[in-house]
């Protein structure tokens, strides 16, 4: 049995890639720069610069604890109040507290008023 090349049959080149720049692999054109003697090699190791250990955070018996990092808690939106409140405070409301004419005056000019009796 014969069979006919398969150059014979048409083509259908509605799917090739042959025009499209990149489609096709290109041959390997970079040339390193490594030269090795077989005979005597002479090699350059990569070398480091050793820096001193980084002391660790903290006591080391809480090894979770982030605080010492910025932004690493959740915002608190409510305000701090770190100061004591005295719930019976009423210094804000006018009239609200026993002699308040003597230590509120209208007039300042005026002289207080002896109420100690003789």
């Amino acid at each position: 049995t014969y069979y006919a090349p398969m150059d014979r049959r048409p083509r259908d080149l509605s799917l090739a890639t042959g025009d499209i720049e990149g489609a096709q692999p290109r041959p390997s054109k970079m040339k390193g720069n490594r030269h090795t003697d077989p005979v005597c090699p002479n090699y350059e190791m990569p070398s480091s610069v050793q820096r001193p250990p980084t002391p660790p955070h903290g006591n080391g018996r809480h090894t979770l604890d982030t605080t010492d990092i910025d932004k690493s808690r959740p915002r608190v939106l409510h305000p701090i109040r770190d100061y004591a409140r005295n719930p019976n405070d009423a210094s804000d409301i006018d009239f609200a507290a026993a002699n308040y004419r003597d230590r509120f005056p209208r007039h300042p000019h005026r002289p207080r008023v002896d109420r100690a009796f003789d």
